[in-house]
């Protein structure tokens, strides 16, 4: 499979996406994304997985627990960001306002 294909063909993707790519970028726990996107803990684990592979996203381990984020320096990450904030992004904003 293309790293195109990868990068866009999963709706706990975009997700993921949303949450570490949107309006605010920080990093956050597996379960803090579990929680936030309503997906099993399983599927998120599957998907970071991916993204690492890819280099879309770093990690951190803090003690027993790992934190993940975008990662700012990939040729991809402005365009992944700007997409986010163009289509999922947009309900964030309002939200927040």
């Amino acid at each position: 499979m293309n790293v195109l294909a990868e990068i866009l063909s999963s709706k706990i993707r975009a997700e993921i996406f949303r949450l570490l790519f949107g309006i605010i970028t920080e990093e956050l726990h597996m379960r803090e994304i579990e929680r936030r996107s309503g997906y099993a803990i399983g599927t998120i684990q599957t998907e970071l997985k991916k993204l690492l592979r890819l280099d879309l996203v770093k990690k951190r381990k803090d003690g027993n627990r790992l934190y993940y984020r975008a990662n700012k320096e990939h040729p991809l990450y402005p365009d992944i960001r700007s997409l986010v904030l163009k289509t999922i992004g947009l309900g964030d904003i309002l939200k927040n306002r």
